[in-house]
């Protein structure tokens, strides 16, 4: 049977084609191997560090292939995602180590901005989520592999109650719970997911071996079951040197782009232009008025002087003309108003 032609007005996505670069979440208890396995994605590689330089010694000193951001806000992430998408065609990797660190900022930063102190609001959400989903967006169009670290989510408390009488107490269980601790819409954002964990022996003890479990993702056609499946396991030896990446992800990504690659799938590249210049101005619109509103607020000299220095003049760089224009602008309006 043959359907007929598509209505006009919608786009086709040509079905068995995939978007040639991972996009993946690694997740895991502490020091179980999530950042050893994004510091084995390709180069050139751009790390954003969400957390105290934890993925830095993974790299040898001055490597020309690597470049280490420390990133702890939303604005600062902003510029990070900037860079890399100016730089994507020399960008082989970009990974972010971790990124629950980073959405913890991102509600403390908007908690300080809105003045929150009983937490963040239900009307404050679309104006948080915005940019968050705008970034995420981003990096899964770009032309480069993307990584996510995450840590567990937390401890599970269970009661088994098997063999409890009447009024007895069961067996209080306490283990982590295995899903990454991370804002809900990124699992729904990438193709796959792995936990990492450290091998135990029957004593619960180190063995010294490190697990990789593959824990759900996109599957194409083209990659067999018995080489991709929920609960398919990695085993490394902590004392040999082992790149995860060639033993994991590396053998995938021929079969992953068997049936054909496409950058952007159902858009033609002109189509993809336009589509990432305008998630691009989504992203900076969004940045731009979150200064202009806290411009708004400030009402002291002084206070306008330290948020002029450490937040308008780092940031106005990475602005668009037109936004410099603007942001320069209404600096000029406040520094009037506040008599500067």
């Amino acid at each position: 049977m043959t359907l007929p032609a598509a209505p006009p007005g919608l786009t086709t996505i040509p079905t068995g084609y995939t978007h040639p670069f991972f996009n993946v979440v690694i997740f895991g208890g502490y020091k179980s191997g999530k950042s050893t396995f994004l510091s084995h994605f390709p180069k050139p590689l751009v790390a954003i560090d969400c957390g105290d330089g934890g993925i830095s010694p993974f790299f040898h000193q001055s490597d020309p292939d690597v470049i280490v951001f420390s990133v702890t806000s939303p604005p600062e992430y902003s510029i990070a995602v900037d860079y890399c998408l100016k730089n994507q065609d020399t960008i082989a990797s970009v990974v972010v180590d971790p990124l629950t660190e980073l959405w913890t900022d991102t509600m403390e930063h908007w908690e300080d901005e809105l003045g929150r102190e009983d937490g963040l609001k239900g009307s404050d959400w679309r104006k948080i989520k915005g940019p968050w989903k705008i970034h995420l967006r981003r990096l899964k169009r770009a032309t480069f592999h993307v990584g996510y670290a995450a840590w567990l989510k937390d401890t599970n408390y269970s009661e088994d109650r098997t063999h409890a009488g009447p009024g007895e107490k069961g067996t209080l269980s306490i283990t982590p719970q295995a899903v990454p601790q991370l804002e809900k819409t990124v699992g729904y954002a990438v193709d796959m997911i792995f936990e990492t964990a450290t091998g135990l022996d029957s004593m619960n003890r180190p063995n010294g071996k490190h697990v990789v479990t593959f824990w759900g993702g996109r599957r194409p056609l083209s990659i067999p079951a018995e080489e991709l499946h929920v609960g398919k396991k990695w085993t490394f030896d902590a004392a040999k040197p082992v790149n995860v990446w060639d033993t994991i992800l590396a053998p995938l990504l021929p079969k992953w782009e068997e049936n054909g690659k496409m950058v952007a799938l159902g858009v033609s590249a002109s189509q993809r232009t336009k589509e990432m210049k305008g998630l691009d101005q989504l992203a900076s619109d969004a940045h731009l008025g979150e200064i202009l509103r806290r411009m708004g607020e400030i009402k002291d000299p002084a206070g306008y002087r330290e948020y002029f220095q450490t937040e308008i003049r780092v940031h106005m760089p990475s602005f668009p003309e037109t936004a410099q224009a603007t942001l320069q602008a209404a600096h000029d309006a406040k520094k009037e108003e506040l008599g500067l």
